[in-house]
């Protein structure tokens, strides 16, 4: 099986498509994407930022991404089997967030944005995937918010596209200008993102079906977009 860094490689001659693919620490394999797709994309990003957003950092406490199988079980499958091993209910919604355990990432909004959200509904249920340096700040937040009991805290796992392929809705508070790999591989896969709206990220969700973004300055507009998003 041929690595990422090779696949790129292969597919383009494009300096910083070869340095993004021969960072190790890049987990990302946008398997599904076209490729003149991700082309674009980085091409976009390259003339608009530089190639400084592709942080090697953000890798710390995060797995690798397994090459996406060609031929991936069908989503219901893959959903009751996950269900069934984390003992969740079969009525489950499943929000999923991929990444390092630090402050940087704001992960606080998502446990604040929780609560809020069990106010209408009590069959959410988000997934945790990554861990880091603020796992128990971020454990101790979640019970002050009381959905202790909503969260799944799965640490570094496997093959994290497996997880994404199961859930309904990816979610992402990090404010920050950069290319999430995690973004990147949910609307490769087709999972709805809700994220900061942010230069980088309207590169990733173009479309109303890709997701939602949300200004980063109103904190009650997450909840409120994830609750819209679930409800429509």
């Amino acid at each position: 099986e041929r690595s990422w860094s090779k696949r790129v490689t292969a597919w383009f001659d494009n300096p910083l498509l070869q340095q993004v693919a021969t960072t190790a620490a890049l987990p990302v394999t946008c398997s599904l994407l076209q490729e003149a797709e991700l082309l674009a994309f980085v091409n976009k990003i390259e003339a608009e930022k530089g190639s400084e957003l592709f942080s090697t950092q953000e890798s710390q406490g995060v797995p690798s991404w397994a090459l996406a199988d060609a031929s991936p079980a069908p989503r219901a499958e893959l959903r009751e089997k996950l269900l069934s091993r984390l003992g969740l209910p079969r009525e489950s919604i499943l929000l999923v967030t991929v990444g390092p355990l630090v402050r940087e990432k704001n992960q606080d909004q998502l446990f604040w944005s929780l609560d809020q959200l069990s106010c209408t509904r009590d069959d959410v249920r988000l997934l945790v995937i990554g861990d880091g340096p603020d796992r128990a700040r971020l454990e101790h937040h979640a019970r002050l918010n009381h959905v202790d009991h909503r969260v799944v805290w799965l640490g570094i796992v496997d093959s994290p596209v497996e997880y994404l392929r199961a859930a309904d809705l990816y979610v992402s508070a990090d404010p920050r200008e950069r290319v999430s790999r995690a973004l990147l591989e949910a609307r490769a896969i087709g999972l709805p993102i809700i994220a900061h709206d942010t230069t980088t990220n309207r590169q990733i969700v173009t479309a109303p079906e890709h997701g939602k973004l949300v200004d980063p300055t109103y904190l009650a507009d997450y909840a409120g977009t994830m609750y819209r998003w679930l409800n429509q």
